[in-house]
């Protein structure tokens, strides 16, 4: 399942734009960022290059440069970054990719640092933002179903060893909150370190299983 992105640049004078963060499937190809560049000058601009100057080793882009021969008074151009995601990531990992717009003349015009959240590539299911990450009193999971499926979620520590079980029932489609409160199946608050959050999904003709990582801090 590929990604689109889409993001309006204005191209008015040399600035910087501030980050923003996107969420892509882990394991996919095509995933597509599209830039749309507007002249709000007073004159065509000529020779436009757009450029991923950086990006992390697990967001792999196609093209990494993009020419843009004109853009008129108050016309459009839309520039177009195809990128695949590794499959060598965790959930909930970040990375990132740094763009710039050159000028005619060497200039930059614009820079923009895109931030990259790995998430499921899971049909029928979408994992929200598990939060606080690191926490040190309760976890927030929260995920919907676009049907149906016997959710089980465990958590484990580092070393393999469960820890106890978040859920392990029914669910019908829909959006979905639960939570952990950092205590094992003995009622006991954990130590500090780093789990596991297993993920197991049963719909009525798949299976799906991923893992996610959380640092509980007391």
């Amino acid at each position: 399942m590929k990604r689109n992105i889409i993001f309006l640049l204005l191209l008015i004078l040399p600035f910087s734009v501030n980050a923003q963060i996107y969420k892509v499937p882990i394991g996919t190809s095509g995933n597509s960022y599209l830039l749309s560049v507007k002249n709000y000058k007073s004159y065509t601009v000529k020779k436009l290059k757009a450029v991923i100057d950086f990006s992390s080793e697990w967001i792999v882009f196609e093209n990494k440069q993009v020419i843009v021969d004109s853009i008129y008074v108050k016309s459009s151009k839309n520039i177009e970054f195809i990128f695949n995601v590794l499959d060598n990531v965790q959930i909930g990992d970040t990375g990132k990719a740094e763009l710039k717009i050159v000028g005619q003349c060497g200039q930059v015009l614009a820079r923009k640092t895109l931030l990259f959240i790995a998430e499921p590539d899971v049909k029928g299911f979408r994992l929200y933002d598990t939060y606080p990450n690191p926490t040190n009193s309760c976890l927030n999971i929260k995920y919907s179903l676009t049907e149906a499926a016997h959710v089980k979620i465990l958590v484990f520590n580092i070393l393999g060893k469960k820890v106890t079980t978040i859920t392990d029932k029914d669910y019908s489609s829909g959006m979905w909150k639960l939570k952990w409160d950092g205590r094992d199946e003995k009622g006991k608050l954990v130590s500090t370190g780093v789990y596991l959050v297993s993920y197991k999904l049963s719909f009525t003709h798949r299976k799906e299983h991923f893992i996610s990582k959380v640092l509980f801090v007391k």
